[in-house]
């Protein structure tokens, strides 16, 4: 199963529940990929290295308030699953702090990504790449590294697509 709105809806409990196999997460393993904050909190709880700065904002003004108050420059991500067209950043789709407050802002009030909520997460700078690994709950067998191009346009000018296209060395 590779779409992840099903994923997130537990079709592969479904699945196994009558007795067919699948390849793909459980409903509570999808969460990994399907909510921004269970991840972050994740990686928090057990001190998983890696772990880039977030916050979590659910109401504007405190959103207003904290970008007003520093300088750094932030990803903004709804919590939920926006097919991979969500995610803005600051710097790059996102001209000023304005802007990423009215972004912000929708975000929280049109309850995009299916929660009215936003993370504001470190901004990184750097190649994208995506390594998954099929798990059956013994056995750990990584997939080749790939690399992953999201934006529309030459130059990754454009705004965020659910994947322009990717390559691998495999």
């Amino acid at each position: 199963v590779g779409p992840e709105d099903p994923l997130a809806l537990g079709i592969c409990d479904e699945l196994e529940r009558v007795g067919i196999a699948s390849v793909g997460p459980n409903k509570s393993a999808a969460q990994l990929e399907t909510s921004k904050l269970f991840t972050r909190q994740l990686m928090e709880k057990y001190d998983i290295p890696g772990r880039v700065e977030f916050h979590l904002f659910q109401d504007k003004d405190s959103l207003a308030g904290f970008l007003g108050s520093t300088s750094e420059e932030f990803a903004l991500k709804p919590i939920g699953l926006t097919a991979g067209k969500g995610v803005k950043v600051m710097g790059v789709h996102l001209a000023s702090k304005a802007e990423a407050v009215n972004y912000g802002s929708e975000v929280i009030e049109k309850r995009i990504g299916g929660d009215a909520g936003l993370i504001l997460e470190e901004r990184l700078v750097g190649e994208e790449f995506t390594l998954q690994c099929f798990v059956d709950g013994i056995t750990v067998v990584p997939m080749p590294a790939v690399q992953d191009y999201k934006q529309a346009f030459e130059g990754n000018r454009g705004p965020n697509t659910g994947g322009m296209g990717s390559y691998s060395q495999e």
